[in-house]
């Protein structure tokens, strides 16, 4: 009967201490992962290659996405439209001479997007109805220069990337300056950002590395 008796309080003690102890120990904590930023996944669209002519003639030219050029929506158009505006993109003149007017410009992108001879009603028309609402962007186009590639001083690309979700259009490129008489010759990055609101286009950065 004692036995028994001292079984019985030594399982009670053992409980007793158990709970104490579950009461005592820390309250597991859990660790809240959060949702990794999205990775932009640029594409190229644009960069050079060593081309040879049917007359042998190896040339340094722009070698482009067709397919992405061919199915690119108006407003991704008017992004990229912007950006070659203002950088050169192996423009030359239709039929070998300027017009009095130089309004004759073929540049190889802007051929690409569709949008005409460089700063042509269409070329420029374009781009204002998208950029109608941002100053900046409406500024610079009343300087749309008209520039060939046999000119002394002119920049140009070597690689346009192009990324856009949501209401944002990201373009990464890779450009040189060159100015022949000085032998001068710089290499730089360029970033834009572009943002939609209320169907119209703005700029609302650009970064140079």
């Amino acid at each position: 009967m004692k036995k028994a008796f001292l079984l019985l309080c030594l399982s009670v003690t053992s409980l007793v201490s158990c709970q104490k102890e579950v009461a005592n120990s820390p309250t597991p904590s859990f660790n809240t992962i959060k949702e990794q930023p999205k990775v932009k996944e640029f594409k190229k669209i644009v960069w050079r290659e060593n081309i040879t002519d049917k007359n042998g003639l190896t040339m340094n030219s722009f070698a482009i996405d067709s397919t992405f050029f061919q199915t690119i929506n108006e407003r991704d158009k008017a992004c990229l439209g912007y950006v070659v505006t203002f950088v050169g993109n192996e423009c030359w003149w239709d039929g070998d001479s300027a017009t009095e007017a130089r309004d004759n410009l073929k540049c190889v992108l802007l051929d690409a997007l569709q949008l005409g001879y460089q700063c042509s009603d269409s070329h420029l028309g374009f781009l204002r109805k998208w950029f109608q609402s941002d100053p900046r962007v409406s500024k610079e186009l009343e300087d749309c220069p008209t520039i060939p590639y046999t000119s002394t001083i002119q920049n140009t690309f070597s690689e346009i990337e192009f990324y856009s979700e949501d209401t944002f259009v990201y373009i990464r490129t890779k450009e040189s300056e060159i100015e022949m008489r000085s032998d001068y010759y710089e290499e730089y990055e360029k970033h834009y950002k572009f943002e939609m609101k209320n169907d119209q286009l703005y700029l609302t950065s650009v970064t140079q590395k």
